[in-house]
């Protein structure tokens, strides 16, 4: 017996032993561990793109829970990390993340956003002279909206190569802005025509010399007018984009030449240089801009960004407040085959605590990051997926709802500019018109679309899709074709097939006391009827429950007339139908109302 319980109470301590002990076989890293539970989603995006959801635990001495978003994202030079946000001409916006990567596709032809994160740190409660800019700089496909970080912030921005390279991230190194501006001179399709350096910044050219005249924002947050003398004016920027007296951006149409005072949304090149002034005319499209010197020199993607958490392959600690506590975080990192990480953890809320500097540390470490940086977090922090075409918050925001930000880091990636549109929409069948206009690099020779699990060739521009449902949502997106192997283009869109049209059965007539109620029987499964009425000798009532009453109704029936309209959801619009030919069914009453009457205008038996 004391043998039996003995072997029992190893078993137990074992058992203890066994459950106290599985964080050991977690991961371990700068003073964390972080151990996955669960993995409850996971996505295949195009181009090899992985998303998943896990949850786990993590801590330091007690581990708690965690919901954790992933996306890995392989090292090509096909894929692009970029930074962007939803600008105003000379103000900076806030808006989801979700609109976020819309507006980059409205500006960018030729790409699609397959996922992404929101980005930097930035001016939430709009107190800076020009609110809501990020902390950090701000460069998208070589535009440098904002160069220098807010003030008293003393950070480096992280830049990405978007090149495959195997250290595709630039960080934690000190970051230098040009000495001068840079002035772009663009010629026909945005091509570049003439680069130069501005010289001077609100002050007039010497010899030989240009300048740049803009007007900035002051504490106020009004604009400050400055007077510029005789120069090639922009006067409507598509961006004038002013934080401080060494930081602007520029971008637009030249109006006219004439000195002026500058306002809100406008700038202006004043030149002493021969070579520039030929060059410069209304309707020629100009931009200024600094740009990145020193260890970021050519880097044209880069976001501001916290702390770093890891790098090269060493944990960075944080003993700050903000380090030490827990909170939503949103991260980005490297692993060593060059490939990006990104990751939010989610918090406040129950089972999701949120993580430390620590934790961020052992969470990165475990899903293979020797580099990694700190974004934005607490309520703002979101990633977003491609999932159907349509864009959707994977993780579960701290707010309870997705947070307007005012930037983001968006995976794009290049696919043909293809036009396309239903041109007939039917209950049952569905004919799309596409052209490719631009091959975007993609060289393809038949293009291809699937709609209904079913893949057809686009034959002379058009595309037909039959056995379809009524009233159904299809989507249908483009493919090309590899030897045996179908390849998605990411181009997609839905589209609602047609209603049914209405059928009307028959109509009615029962002659109950001194009223005539008139019954119309029909069919309308798609409800595609907008509205309908009868008029009875001139008149008019509109049916409620398929029934019309006419009070005291002691006339003779000369006529009868059903009116009603519906929109099948065809293209064409509203079908407004008048019926003066109907068949109906009468009660044996009003029959011989009829009979009598001599009304032999009217049919009997059933309407088809």
């Amino acid at each position: 017996m004391n043998h039996i319980l003995k072997k029992f109470l190893i078993f137990v301590f074992l058992l203890l032993f066994v459950s106290v002990s599985i964080p050991v076989y977690g991961t371990d890293f700068g003073g964390a561990t972080y151990v996955v539970d669960e993995r409850t989603a996971t996505h295949n995006l195009p181009f090899n793109i992985k998303h998943f959801t896990e949850l786990g635990r993590s801590g330091i001495t007690t581990l708690s829970k965690q919901q954790v978003n992933i996306l890995e994202v392989p090292a090509t030079a096909d894929i692009k990390i970029v930074p962007w946000s939803k600008l105003g001409s000379s103000k900076w916006t806030m808006t989801t993340v979700r609109s976020m990567a819309e507006d980059f596709e409205r500006d960018n032809p030729g790409y699609k956003v397959l996922a992404g994160i929101n980005g930097d740190f930035f001016d939430i409660s709009g107190t800076q002279n020009l609110p809501y800019a990020t902390v950090g700089p701000h460069v998208a496909m070589g535009h440098y909206y904002k160069i220098t970080d807010t003030p008293s912030t003393t950070r480096n921005p992280i830049g990405f190569k978007n090149d495959g390279s195997l250290k595709p991230i630039v960080g934690n190194v000190p970051y230098e802005v040009s000495s001068k501006m840079k002035l772009t001179i663009y010629g026909i399709n945005d091509s570049v025509l003439f680069e130069t350096d501005i010289d001077r910044v609100n002050q007039e050219p010497l010899t030989n010399e240009i300048a740049l005249y803009y007007a900035n924002w002051g504490s106020d947050k009004k604009i400050i007018p400055i007077s510029s003398p005789i120069g090639f004016v922009v006067e409507s920027a598509t961006h004038a984009l002013a934080f401080s007296e060494n930081d602007f951006y520029g971008i637009g149409t030249i109006t006219r030449q004439i000195a002026k005072t500058l306002y809100e949304g406008e700038f202006s090149i004043v030149s002493n240089n021969t070579e520039v002034s030929q060059l410069l005319a209304a309707g020629v499209t100009i931009r200024v801009q600094y740009e990145f010197a020193g260890a970021y020199e050519g880097i044209e993607y880069a976001t501001g960004a916290g702390k770093p958490i890891i790098y090269d392959g060493v944990f960075m600690p944080d003993t700050t407040d903000f380090g030490i506590a827990r909170h939503p975080r949103t991260m980005i990192g490297s692993k060593a085959d060059g490939s990006i990480v990104m990751a939010v953890v989610d918090g406040r809320q129950t089972d999701m605590t949120g993580v430390s500097q620590q934790e961020m540390g052992a969470i990165l470490h475990h899903y293979g990051c020797i580099d990694a940086y700190n974004l934005d977090g607490g309520g703002s922090s979101t990633m977003i997926i491609l999932d159907d075409g349509e864009f959707v918050v994977t993780n579960s925001p701290s707010d309870g709802r997705e947070r307007s930000d005012s930037n983001c880091l968006l995976v794009a990636v290049r696919v043909p500019i293809i036009t396309f549109e239903p041109i007939q929409i039917l209950e049952n069948q569905l004919t799309i018109h596409a052209t490719v206009d631009d091959y975007n690099g993609y060289t393809f020779a038949d293009l291809y679309v699937k709609c209904n699990d079913e893949i057809k060739k686009v034959d002379n521009d058009e595309v037909t899709f039959t056995n379809l449902a009524s009233n159904t949502p299809y989507s249908y997106e483009f493919y090309y074709k590899e030897q045996d192997t179908f390849t998605s283009l990411i181009v997609q869109n839905k589209v609602l097939t047609a209603k049914e049209i209405p059928i009307v059965d028959y109509v009615r007539i029962e002659k109950i006391g001194s009223d005539v109620v008139v019954k119309i029987e029909l069919v309308d499964n798609d409800l595609s009827l907008t509205r309908y009425s009868v008029e009875l000798n001139g008149q008019s009532k509109v049916i409620s429950n398929n029934e019309v009453i006419f009070y005291d109704f002691d006339e003779q029936i000369e006529t009868i007339i059903l009116k009603y309209s519906y929109d099948i959801n065809d293209g064409n619009g509203r079908i407004d139908i008048v019926n003066d030919q109907l068949a109906m069914k009468c009660s044996l009453s009003i029959l011989m109302q009829i009979v009598f009457g001599q009304i032999e205008t009217i049919a009997f038996g059933i309407f088809q």
